[in-house]
C-alpha cells in the first residue's frame, strides 16, 4: 500500500483553489508541502497544481494578512481551501468584490471610488473622505492627522512615487497621477503603521497595480473632455500584457458649458500606461509597469497684488518592476523602480524649474514559524533633484510686493532602511512587535521601535492600539542653498 501511494504521488498532482471567507479567488497565495522545499503560487484565479514527493502530503496555504490554512491530501485530490482574514493594521481599498473584513478595513471597487461624492473619480479625493484626513483646499492633497502633504509616502507595487499628483502644487495637486481603473487595490495606513514602512510620519498609500489579464479585452471611450483606450491580452496560460492611454481636451466641454476661469492654455494632457506579466511555477511572478504623462495649463489668477496668468507644464515617467516567489519556506517579494519628474511653473515673480529623479528598491521576506509570523526586509532610495528659479518672499504674493529671492536647490541623497517584526495571535489578541533602522546620507541614523496590538471583539469589530517612533528625512525644498542648512536631522513627531 505504501509503495502504491508513493507511485501515485509521483504521477498524480494535487489541484485546488484558494479562496477568502466569501469565496473570492485569492491570487499570489503560497502553497507548500509541510516539511519540504516544494511550493507553488496560486494564479490569477486562485488555482494551483502541486505534485508532492510523499503521500499523503500536508499542504499549507499562506498569504500575508490572512490566517494560514493546513490540510492533508492524497495524490489526485481536488481541494478548495478557505483563508480567513487576519487582523491587519491597514485600511484597504481593493478592486475585488466586497469581502468579510474587519471594521478597520475599507473595501471598495474602482466604480465605488468613481461614485464617492466629491471624489471626481480620483483615488486621493476618495481617501480625503476618511476620518483623520483633512482637505486644505480644492485639490487632491492628503493632509493626515495634522501632517503636511509631504509626510504621506506613496508606493506603487513597492516602488516610491515621489510625485503622485497631476498639476502639482505646494498643497499636493489637482488629481492623482494613477487612475483607479489601473489598480487592483490600495492599502491606506494612517498612524501606527508597521515597521515595514519607514521615512514617513503621517500615512502610507500603498497602490497595487492590476495583475495578469485572464481574457482579451478592448475598451474605447470618448467624451466632450477626453478620450481613453484600454486593452488586455493574455499570452498563453502564464503571461499577459495590458495597455491604456488617456487624452484630456476640456476646451470643447468649456465651449459647451462655459469655463469657470479664463485660460490662455486650456488644461490638457495625455498619459500612456503599459504592463507585462509572467507567472512561473519555479521562478515566481514578475510584473513590469511603465507610465508616461504630460500635463499643461495656463489659467488666469486674480490676487491682491497680481492679475495675470499662471502657466505650468510637467512631464512624469515611472517604471516599476515587481517579483514574488517562495523559497525555502519564505515568501519573498522585491520591487525596483524609477520615478522621473520635470516641471516649470511661472506666474508674476514666480518662475521655478524642477528636475527630479528617484530610484528605489525593496525586498520583503515573511514566513510562518510555528505559531509566529515573521517579517523582515530592506528598502533603499536614491534622490537627485534640482530646483532653480525665483519666488516671492511671502507665499501667494505673485506680484512681488514684499520682494522676491532666488531659489536654488541642488539635492543629492540616499536612504537605506532595515526592518523586522514578529506577530502572534493569542485568542482574540494579536500583538505585532517590530523595529526599523534607517540611515540617510544627509540626516544621519535613527532607530524606530514599534508595537501594534489588535483585539478582536466580535464580527466586524476590533480595537487597535499602536505605539512607535517615526522619522522622516526633510523634504528637498528645505535644502535651498540660500537659506537652509546643508545637514538637517530627520523630522520626528512629538507624539504618535
Amino acid at each position: 500500500m505504501t509503495t502504491m501511494l508513493i507511485l501515485l504521488a509521483a504521477l498524480l498532482p494535487i489541484r485546488g483553489t484558494v479562496r477568502d471567507a466569501r469565496g473570492e479567488a485569492l491570487p499570489g497565495v503560497t502553497v507548500f508541502v509541510k516539511g519540504s522545499q516544494q511550493s507553488v503560487i496560486t494564479d490569477a484565479n486562485g488555482a494551483f497544481e502541486l505534485v508532492p514527493d510523499t503521500a499523503p502530503a500536508t499542504l499549507v496555504a499562506y498569504l500575508g494578512g490572512f490566517q494560514p490554512a493546513e490540510v492533508a491530501a492524497l495524490p489526485g485530490a481536488q481541494l478548495d481551501l478557505r483563508l480567513g482574514l487576519a487582523v491587519t493594521e491597514t485600511m484597504t481599498v481593493t478592486a475585488a468584490a466586497d469581502r468579510d473584513v474587519p471594521m478597520s478595513t475599507w473595501t471598495r471597487r474602482p466604480l465605488d471610488i468613481v461614485r464617492t461624492p466629491g471624489a471626481q473619480g480620483d483615488v486621493f479625493r476618495a481617501l480625503q473622505t476618511l476620518p483623520g484626513v483633512a482637505r486644505a483646499d480644492d485639490g487632491a492633497g492628503l493632509f493626515v492627522r495634522g501632517g503636511d502633504v509631504s509626510e504621506v509616502r506613496v508606493l506603487l507595487d513597492g516602488t516610491t512615487i515621489a510625485h503622485p499628483y497631476r498639476y502639482e502644487t505646494p498643497s499636493g495637486g489637482q488629481a492623482g497621477s494613477v487612475e483607479p481603473f489601473l489598480l487592483e487595490g490600495i492599502a491606506f495606513s494612517t498612524g501606527g503603521f508597521s515597521a515595514r514602512y519607514g521615512n514617513a510620519l503621517s500615512a502610507i498609500v500603498d497602490l497595487r497595480g492590476l495583475g495578469r489579464p485572464s481574457s482579451t479585452a478592448l475598451t474605447a471611450t470618448i467624451g466632450l473632455a477626453g478620450a481613453s483606450l484600454r486593452a488586455a491580452m493574455p499570452g498563453g496560460a502564464r503571461s499577459g500584457m495590458r495597455a491604456s492611454g488617456n487624452m484630456r481636451f476640456p476646451r470643447l466641454l468649456f465651449a459647451v458649458n462655459g469655463a469657470p476661469r479664463e485660460f490662455d492654455r486650456y488644461p490638457d494632457g495625455w498619459d500612456l500606461n503599459a504592463s507585462f506579466h509572467h507567472d512561473s511555477p519555479r521562478l515566481g511572478t514578475l510584473k513590469i509597469f511603465a507610465m508616461e504623462q504630460r500635463t499643461g495649463v495656463g489659467v488666469r489668477l486674480e490676487r491682491e497684488s497680481f492679475d495675470g496668468f499662471l502657466h505650468a507644464e510637467s512631464s512624469h515617467g515611472v517604471v516599476a518592476a515587481s517579483w514574488k516567489n517562495h523559497l525555502a519556506g519564505w515568501q519573498m517579494s522585491s520591487a525596483l523602480g524609477a520615478d522621473r519628474y520635470s516641471n516649470r511653473t511661472d506666474a508674476g515673480v514666480l518662475d521655478l524649474r524642477n528636475e527630479d529623479l528617484r530610484l528605489s528598491w525593496r525586498l520583503d521576506l515573511s514566513r510562518l514559524l510555528g505559531t509566529f509570523i515573521v517579517r523582515t526586509g530592506v528598502d533603499a532610495d536614491r534622490a537627485r533633484q534640482d530646483i532653480t528659479g525665483r519666488t516671492s518672499i511671502r507665499g501667494g504674493d505673485y506680484g512681488g510686493v514684499s520682494g522676491s529671492r532666488d531659489f536654488d536647490v541642488d539635492y543629492r541623497d540616499w536612504h537605506v532602511g532595515l526592518h523586522a517584526e514578529v506577530e502572534r495571535t493569542f485568542g482574540r489578541v494579536t500583538p505585532t512587535l517590530g523595529a526599523r533602522v534607517d540611515r540617510s546620507q544627509r540626516s544621519g541614523t535613527w532607530l524606530d521601535p514599534r508595537l501594534n496590538v489588535t483585539v478582536a471583539l466580535r464580527a466586524h469589530e476590533q480595537l487597535r492600539f499602536a505605539w512607535g517612533i517615526y522619522h522622516q528625512a526633510p523634504a528637498s525644498a528645505y535644502f535651498d542653498v540660500g537659506r537652509a542648512s546643508a545637514r538637517l536631522d530627520g523630522l520626528k513627531p512629538a507624539l504618535r
